[in-house]
């Protein structure tokens, strides 16, 4: 991932990939932190909600 600094702060500053292994019908609480979350669906679907 290339993501440079640019003056108007647009970039990711703390990127963090987690896997998570769900079972069906499991769900993450809704959480906020620091980081720059990337959530990555490796198998099945999902449904997420993004605020922000």
């Amino acid at each position: 991932m290339l993501d440079p600094v640019r003056p108007d702060g647009g970039y990711v500053k703390d990127p963090v990939l987690n896997f998570e292994y769900l079972a069906a019908g499991e769900v993450v609480p809704v959480h906020v932190h620091s980081d720059e979350e990337v959530p990555v669906i490796d198998e099945g679907e999902a449904e997420a909600f993004h605020d922000g």
